[in-house]
C-alpha cells in the first residue's frame, strides 16, 4: 500500500520562478497540489515560452521569423504551426484595426537605427512544400512580431499550466501577464511618462492585462532628444510620440498586447476592437495628457 497521499488531500503549494525570456524577465507564479506537480507545471510552461522565443524572435538568426526576413519575396519557408497561428492573427489584426496594427515595421524600425540590419538568405532557408511541413510564401515587408508574441508566449503558458490542473497561475512577462484560479493578483501600472511611478492598482483574475508604451523604460523628461519610440504609427511610418501609453484588459493576453498598440496609434480608447475581444483600457495616456 502506497505511503503517498491522495492527490486531493495534498495541500496547496505556492511556488515561484523568473527566467530572461523574450526580452524581459518573465515571472511565473502557481499554487498546487504538492511541490512536484508545482514544479513541473513550472518547468514545462518556460520550456513553452522558450520555443515561441525561439520561433519568434527577430535577433535569434535561426528563428522562423528571421528566416521569413532573410528569404526572397515570394520564397517558401517552412516554419511552425505556432509561428503560422500568429502571423495568421497578426494579418487579420492589422485587416480590422485598418493598419493600426502591424508587424511589417521591421524597416522602419531597422532605418530608425532601432533594429539591426537582417542578413541575406542562406541556400538551405527555402525549400519545395513537403506532406506535413507548414509553408509561408513570404512578401516584401520585413516583419518584427514584437507586439503580439509575447503576449502569444504568455497565453501558451498559462494552457500548459492548466494541462498540469494547477489551481492558479500567474504568467508575467515584463508587465504582459495573464492569470487563472481562485484568489485575483494585484497589479500595479506605472505612469507611460515616468515609469518609476505608481499611478493605478488592480486585481486581474481570469483575465490578461498588456501595457505599451512609447517611452520605453524612459522618463520623458530625461529621454534623449535623439531616442524614438520603438512603437510605429506603420499607417505613416512615424515612431509614436513620447509618453503615450495604455495598458488593457482582455481573455487573452495576446489580445491585450495587440489592443493597447491599437489604442494608442489610433488615438481612440474606445476603439471598437476593445468591445469585440471582450477588451477595456485601466490606464490610456496621450501625449501630454495625464493618465486616466
Amino acid at each position: 500500500m502506497s505511503n503517498s497521499a491522495p492527490l486531493a488531500a495534498l495541500p496547496l503549494l505556492s511556488l515561484r520562478r523568473a527566467k530572461p525570456l523574450l526580452g524581459t524577465l518573465v515571472d511565473i507564479s502557481v499554487e498546487a497540489a504538492g511541490a512536484a506537480r508545482a514544479q513541473h507545471a513550472i518547468d514545462a510552461a518556460f520550456a513553452e515560452i522558450s520555443v515561441v522565443h525561439r520561433l519568434m524572435s527577430f535577433h535569434e538568426t535561426g528563428s522562423d521569423l528571421s528566416r521569413l526576413n532573410r528569404a526572397q519575396p515570394g520564397a517558401l519557408v517552412p516554419v511552425d504551426p505556432r509561428t503560422v497561428e500568429v502571423l495568421r492573427w497578426a494579418e487579420a489584426l492589422r485587416a480590422e484595426s485598418g493598419g493600426a496594427f502591424d508587424c511589417a515595421v521591421a524597416d522602419t524600425l531597422i532605418a530608425l537605427g532601432l533594429l539591426p540590419p537582417v542578413q541575406p538568405a542562406q541556400d538551405n532557408e527555402t525549400g519545395r512544400a513537403a506532406s506535413g511541413q507548414l509553408m509561408v510564401a513570404r512578401g516584401a515587408a520585413l516583419l518584427d512580431l514584437g507586439g503580439i508574441a509575447k503576449g502569444y508566449a504568455v497565453d501558451r503558458a498559462i494552457e500548459v499550466l492548466r494541462g498540469f490542473g494547477v489551481a492558479s497561475a500567474l504568467v508575467n512577462a515584463g508587465g504582459d501577464l495573464r492569470h487563472f484560479g481562485r484568489k485575483a493578483a494585484t497589479v500595479h501600472l506605472r505612469d507611460p511618462a515616468d515609469p518609476s511611478r505608481l499611478v493605478a492598482c488592480i486585481a486581474v483574475r481570469d483575465m490578461a492585462l498588456a501595457s505599451s508604451a512609447s517611452n520605453g523604460l524612459w522618463h520623458a523628461a530625461a529621454m534623449p532628444t535623439d531616442r524614438l519610440s520603438a512603437l510605429i504609427d506603420a499607417r505613416h511610418r512615424t515612431p509614436l510620440a513620447a509618453a503615450a501609453g495604455a495598458s488593457v484588459v482582455a481573455p487573452h493576453c495576446m489580445m491585450a498586447d495587440a489592443l493597447a498598440k491599437v489604442a494608442l496609434v489610433t488615438g481612440n480608447r474606445r476603439h471598437p476592437m476593445l468591445s469585440t475581444y471582450g477588451a477595456k483600457i485601466v490606464l490610456y495616456r496621450s501625449a501630454g495628457r495625464a493618465p486616466a
